[in-house]
């Protein structure tokens, strides 16, 4: 059979591994026990497929780091680049900006726990129960594995790197100590990428055969886990040397360890302390086949076998799990085992950002310090004056007469002035700015910046959905690997713990709400019964914000959206907008909710109390009725959840009534005192018109008076002058005679 892999016969090729082939370990499987371990440790010493890629990433790490200007050495690692006389003159600024934007990128994968959900396997009441305490078990975990912390730790290296690996196994040395010896128990570790490395065949998981971590280990440390002779460990562990060799992942992981202890050192690869009194330990372990239908596992330290065994203890056929490892890529290589980093892409830029820092620095100084032209006799000493950076003293030949050139002497020094920098290059700076953020894939609504022409939440949250939705592909496969590592967890949980632990099961008591206590405290790992489908909740990393939530609901009910009739209602809305306030509605719900499971039973009556709160009891008896199970209750029950449903609704509908009525009559009580009111605010007028009408009749009264008193002093004047007509008939006449006398 031709294997179209390598181009060689699977017979050949056997061959050559069984004579210590050290490049192709695919097929392990006809390859005997006693001697894998040997192929292993010849594969390991002679591979150097993985160089290329873990140059890129230590370039990455050291600029994370704020070392810019370091340089390759032999294509293998890099250095820090040393001053000497021909560039110690020049600037090195380091603007790290790449630290700012791979920061973002941190945080976003980190900014908020995942919620896991473990969903039960049927709809069975044991595998409901089983599900929950499957949650249980995970919430505790979270603090006892300092999980908080290993996010960061898998975030920081998905970012730098562009791939990430949590490792979740079973350490047989952790748990409680039973009749004298450990019982063993989970535990959770992160794995660098420099320290794994999968069949060199492999594409993606669906072809991955096998897979090796291998990194340092004291001496000591492997003589307390491996010096055993049971169970696949072979004894051997005394017999483990330092290995005095190591090859260039080991040299780069331990570059990254030195990086923030010692940030002045030129070089980060010659120390030999790190490795003293140590040895590479690398784990193997090979995918199921026909053959080994239980997969097949190594380990192996300085050429001596340590454990092997024909059983892959991280076997599980449920899930298709093979190896405690669980991936996640940043971005995907087509056709490509590992994944991709915009770091890779953003050193360039950063690059020419300090390049450009650099030339406005060095133009600052040789203006500060210019150049000075002097003639040969201008009787200036060699050395009187440094002008560093600016070039120091220029020489030439002065001609007195032309003043270019010539013998004589004489001439006077002159200053060369410098020219400062085209607007171009400050221009250039802040472009490369902006040239990085995409590069990189961060939008400065993630950094917090402050963006012109947002003035709402709502407007900003919108921005910041469409920033993640770059991210959405990262985000999601950091989400698979929490999923993968939390399902490994409860994987190893069943399988390993056999035995109650009294004091674990307190403690998952005071976590638990709906499981049985009895449950709890019998707990065994076989009580999940296969239940660990753990899920991240979508959106659970990278959720809403709060603040854009409030917006929301401030804005919905401006619009009349939302409305806040009821207390729950207006509870909720309060929770939402972190306002506490007081409220006596937790008893009733309380009680509502213990009502919900004796009329499941039957067991309720129709009845309840008057001075039940009823519209929280119908808020969350109705959940009963809305829900396709009540038509699975029996009649009896179904009768009186209806019962007590219009018991609570009547007194509702009669408190409403009556709260109607005497909104009505309180309506015509306010009415009438609003006329009242009215009358009392006019009084006033009407006594003054009042007495305008009396002064007005009282006027013409007066008018009145006065006609008659007019009518009878005219009348007197009439009777008076008929008087003396009367007592003197012609005295006209006798005037008349008595003037012609």
């Amino acid at each position: 059979m031709h294997n179209f892999k390598t181009g060689r016969t699977s017979s050949d090729q056997l061959a050559a591994q069984i004579e210590g082939d050290p490049y192709d370990l695919t097929l392990h499987e006809n390859v005997e026990l006693k001697k894998l371990g040997a192929l292993i440790e010849a594969y390991y010493q002679s591979d150097t497929y993985r160089t290329t890629r873990h140059l890129d990433w230590l370039r990455n790490i050291y600029f994370y780091h704020g070392k810019h200007h370091i340089r390759p050495i032999q294509g293998t690692t890099w250095e820090v680049i040393p001053k000497n006389q021909r560039n110690k003159g020049l600037p090195r600024p380091t603007i790290n900006q790449i630290r700012v934007e791979a920061n973002t990128l941190i945080s976003v994968l980190t900014a908020n726990a995942p919620h896991l959900d473990v969903a039960p396997n049927s709809r069975s009441t044991s595998d409901e129960f089983a599900a929950k305490l499957s949650k249980i078990i995970l919430d505790s975990k979270e603090y006892e594995d300092d999980e908080e912390e290993m996010r960061e730790e898998l975030a920081t290296w998905d970012v730098l790197t562009g791939n990430s690996f949590r490792k979740d196994y079973w350490d047989p040395d952790a748990g409680p100590i039973i009749d004298g010896a450990p019982t063993g128990d989970t535990a959770v570790d992160v794995v660098p990428p420099f320290c794994i490395t999968p069949n060199p065949q492999a594409t993606g998981k669906r072809d991955l055969e096998w897979i090796m971590e291998h990194r340092p280990r004291s001496l000591n440390w492997i003589r307390t886990h491996f010096g055993r002779s049971d169970g696949g460990f072979t004894g051997a562990a005394d017999r483990v040397k330092s290995d005095g060799q190591t090859n260039d992942a080991v040299r780069a992981l331990l570059s990254c360890q030195s990086l923030g202890e010692y940030p002045n050192r030129v070089s980060y690869t010659t120390d030999e302390n790190s490795i003293k009194n140590s040895a590479i330990v690398k784990e193997w372990y090979a995918k199921p086949t026909k053959k080994y239908p239980k997969g097949r596992m190594v380990i192996v330290a300085a050429g001596i076998v340590l454990y092997q065994k024909n059983v892959n203890p991280y076997v599980d056929h449920s899930s298709k799990k093979w190896h405690p490892y669980s991936h996640s890529k940043y971005d995907i290589i087509s056709y490509s085992f590992w994944g991709s980093t915009p770091m890779s892409g953003g050193v360039d830029v950063q690059r020419k950002i300090n390049t450009t820092q650099a030339l406005t620095e060095l133009n600052y100084k040789t203006l500060a310090v210019p150049r000075i032209i002097a003639p040969y006799n201008s009787g200036i000493k060699k050395g009187a004056f440094t002008g560093r950076p600016g070039g120091g003293i220029i020489k030439y030949k002065w001609n007195p007469g032309t003043g270019t050139g010539g013998g004589g002497g004489g001439g006077k020094p002159e200053i060369l002035q410098g020219s400062g920098l085209p607007t171009d290059v400050r221009y250039e700076k802040e472009n490369l700015r902006h040239e990085l953020s995409r590069v990189m894939g961060v939008h400065e609504v993630l950094k917090g910046d402050k963006i012109s022409g947002i003035k709402n939440y709502s407007s900003l949250e919108l921005l910041r959905e469409e920033a993640n939705k770059n991210l959405h592909g990262s985000v999601r496969r950091f989400e698979r690997m929490l999923e993968s590592g939390a399902k490994q967890k409860l994987i190893l949980t069943q399988r390993f713990m056999k035995a109650a632990r009294p004091d674990y099961a307190k403690h998952l008591l005071t976590l638990s709400k709906d499981v049985d206590g009895i449950m709890i405290k019998e707990f065994r790992g076989a009580d999940l019964k296969s239940n660990h489908s753990v899920r991240v909740r979508s959106g659970s990393i990278a959720p809403r914000s709060e603040a854009a939530k409030r917006a929301g609901l401030i804005e919905g009910a401006q619009y009349g959206i939302f409305r806040f009739e009821t207390p729950l209602e207006r509870a909720r809305a309060a929770k939402t907008l972190g306002i506490e306030i007081e409220n006596d509605l937790g008893p009733h719900l309380e009680k509502a909710r213990y009502e919900n499971e004796h009329l499941r039973n039957g067991e309720m009556s129709a009845t309840g109390d008057d001075f039940d709160d009823h519209e929280t009891h119908l808020s969350e008896h109705m959940k009963i009725l809305c829900n396709p199970n009540f038509f699975d209750l029996d009649e009896k029950a179904q009768t009186n959840i209806k019962d007590h449903i219009s018991f609570h609704n009547d007194i509702l509908q009669k408190s409403i009534a009556q709260a109607r009525e005497m909104e009505f009559e309180s309506m015509e009580r306010v009415k009438m005192i609003e006329a009242q009111a009215k009358i009392a605010e006019d009084q006033p007028g009407v006594e003054v018109e009042a007495m305008r009408v009396q002064v007005e009749a009282q006027r013409v009264e007066i008018e009145k008076y006065k006609v008659i008193a007019q009518n009878n002093i005219k009348q007197s004047e009439l009777d008076l002058k008929a008087q003396e007509l009367l007592q003197n008939p012609g005295g006209k006449n006798n005037e008349q005679a008595s003037n012609t006398n």
